[in-house]
C-alpha cells in the first residue's frame, strides 16, 4: 500500500472517532477526555474475537462496538447526571485507569498484542467512514439531531418539550462510544497491533482539538478538520521532530483568528444558491 493511501486510511480510521466526538460535544455539549479508550476496548476486544475465537471481519467489528457500549453505559449512565465539567473528568479518570489497567492486565500488557491479521482493507475503512459521515449528517438533519441541540442549549426547556436530557446524554454517549470502539477495531486490523500507548489521553484530547478546529457545531467542519490535522503529522514525517511543532502552531492560529473554528457553524454544501 502507498504511502499517501495509508494516511488516507489512517485519517478514515480516526474520523469514525470523531464523528462520535461531533455529536458528544458538538451536538450536545458534553466534553468526554475518554474516547480513545473507548477505542482500546474496541481495538482489544476485536483482537480476542479474531486470534482467540476465531470470528471473521463483521463480528469482530460488532463485537468491539458492543463491547465499547456495555462499558460506556456502565460509566456513562451515572456520569452523565453530572455537570459537563465534572463529566470530563470523570471521562478523564476512566482513560487513565483504563491505559493503566491494560498495562498491567491486557494480554500482552506493556508490549501489547502484535501479529493481528490484516482482516480490514483499506477501501472498506474509507467506505465505511464515508457511511458514518453521512449517517451522522442524517441525524443532525432530523429531530433528534434537534433533541440533541435543545438538551446542549437549555436542558431544562428541553424537559419542558418531553425531551428527556439524562437519557438523551446516555444514547448519544453510547453511540460516541461505540463508533470508537469501531475505531479502534479498525486500527487493530489495519495496523495489526494494539497496545495501551496507542490509546493514551492525549488521543482523546486530539479528537476534541479536531471539533474544535474545524467548528463546534459543523459536520463537514469536523470532516475538514479530520483530513488536516490527522493527516498532518504523517505528511510531515521527513520533518523529524517539527510534527508536533507544526500541529500546535497551525491549531493555536485557527484558535486566535478563528476562535469559532474554520467552518463555525455552518456547513459546506454542493448546492447552488438560487437566485433572488
Amino acid at each position: 500500500m502507498g504511502f499517501y493511501t495509508n494516511i488516507l486510511v489512517l485519517t478514515a480510521i480516526t474520523l469514525i472517532a470523531v464523528e462520535g466526538v461531533f455529536l458528544l460535544t458538538g451536538m450536545t455539549g458534553m466534553f468526554s477526555f475518554g474516547q480513545a479508550g473507548f477505542a482500546a476496548i474496541g481495538a482489544y476486544s476485536a483482537a480476542y474475537l479474531h486470534m482467540t475465537l476465531g470470528l471473521s471481519l463483521l463480528p469482530c467489528l460488532a463485537g468491539a462496538m458492543l463491547a465499547a457500549a456495555a462499558v460506556a453505559f456502565v460509566i456513562g449512565y451515572p456520569t452523565t447526571r453530572l455537570r459537563s465539567e465534572q463529566f470530563a473528568l470523570a471521562t478523564l479518570g476512566f482513560s487513565l485507569g483504563l491505559e493503566s489497567f491494560l498495562d498491567l492486565f491486557a494480554s500482552g500488557g506493556a508490549t501489547g498484542v502484535a501479529g493481528i491479521p490484516p482482516l480490514a482493507q483499506g477501501w472498506e475503512i474509507v467506505a465505511t467512514a464515508v457511511a458514518v459521515v453521512w449517517v451522522t449528517a442524517r441525524l443532525k438533519a432530523s429531530r433528534h439531531g434537534r433533541s440533541l441541540l435543545a438538551v446542549r442549549e437549555d436542558p431544562v426547556a428541553a424537559s419542558a418539550l418531553g425531551i428527556s436530557p439524562h437519557a438523551t446524554r446516555v444514547k448519544v454517549f453510547l453511540v460516541a462510544s461505540a463508533l470508537a470502539g469501531l475505531s479502534g477495531a479498525f486500527t487493530a486490523f489495519f495496523v495489526g497491533y494494539v497496545g495501551p500507548g496507542m490509546f493514551s489521553v492525549s488521543i482523546s484530547l486530539s479528537y476534541v482539538i479536531i471539533v474544535f478546529f474545524g467548528g463546534l457545531a459543523s459536520l463537514t467542519g469536523s470532516v475538514v478538520a479530520t483530513l488536516i490535522l490527522a493527516a498532518l503529522p504523517q505528511v510531515l514525517q521527513f520533518a523529524q521532530g517539527w510534527q508536533l511543532v507544526v500541529y500546535s502552531v497551525a491549531v493555536l492560529l485557527t484558535i486566535l483568528l478563528r476562535p469559532v473554528g474554520i467552518l463555525g457553524g455552518g456547513e459546506l454544501t454542493l448546492r447552488r444558491r438560487s437566485a433572488p
